[in-house]
């Protein structure tokens, strides 16, 4: 999905979700990996890709239903 000129990604395998172009995106402050739970942080390889990859709960959590992203957040999503 395309957020402003970002890309934004979630793992459906895992659900994970790349949080920090949507919390850039958003005006957030940078999601702080050692307070989200089983985050991980990718610093290394494709752009696209780096950044802090935590779970859905955390990630639904951290924009608050932000309507923008609330579709790609949802269990709809297939």
């Amino acid at each position: 999905m395309v957020l402003g000129a970002s890309h934004i990604f979630r793992r459906i395998d895992t659900d994970f979700v790349n949080v920090t172009p949507i919390a850039q995106f958003l005006g957030l402050p940078p999601p702080d990996a050692d307070a989200l739970p089983a985050a991980v942080v990718v610093s290394r390889g494709d752009a696209l890709v780096c950044g802090t990859w935590v779970d859905l709960a955390a990630a639904r959590a951290l924009v608050r239903d932000e309507p923008l992203v609330r579709t790609f957040l949802s269990d709809a999503l297939h």
